[in-house]
């Protein structure tokens, strides 16, 4: 008989996998567009997504361990003498520092500099801490960079996830 309780957390799992990780590469897709974008004051998709404040959905990434520990202690300790349990810790690990260290810092400066100088007509070539405009683009492509490295661990991760390889 199945149990609805692991089958619960087991779902929480996923999606809170699912959802953080997809959080970072969509700050990829957007910090792409932002570069290609004409006039980033003006746009309201830009200014929408990069608000300066804190990216809530991303932080669900941190929950993928916490369920993933809870599925563990629900009965399966003998799973950590297979290689994938350990392949999805290094994987997240890798996810949290990239988020952590480089995507959301980087977003957030970028939602000060876009909603500073686009609400005050300032002088959009740079904010007070003496950004520069492409200071700002390397501040972009380092967001889509370390999404990128995001979406790869998730893509390894899921594939070990599905097929649990064995020793």
């Amino acid at each position: 008989m199945k149990n609805p309780v692991y089958d619960l957390v087991m779902i929480l799992h996923v999606l809170s996998a699912v959802i953080g990780f997809g959080t970072l590469m969509v700050s990829g897709v957007y910090s792409a567009n932002l570069q290609k974008s004409k006039d980033i004051f003006n746009s309201k998709q830009l200014k929408k997504y990069f608000t300066g404040k804190t990216n809530y959905m991303g932080n669900v990434l941190f929950l993928v361990p916490v369920f993933g520990a809870i599925l563990l202690y629900m009965g399966k300790w003998h799973q950590l003498s297979h290689p994938y349990p350990w392949v999805g810790i290094a994987c997240w690990t890798i996810g949290a520092l990239v988020a952590g260290f480089i995507i959301f810092p980087q977003e957030k400066l970028i939602g000060v500099y876009i909603n500073k100088n686009g609400q005050t007509g300032e002088d959009r070539s740079g904010i007070s801490d003496g950004h520069s405009h492409e200071k700002f683009k390397q501040m972009s492509r380092k967001i889509e960079r370390a999404s990128s490295v995001a979406a790869v661990c998730f893509t390894l991760a899921v594939v070990f996830m599905v097929i649990q390889p064995s020793l």
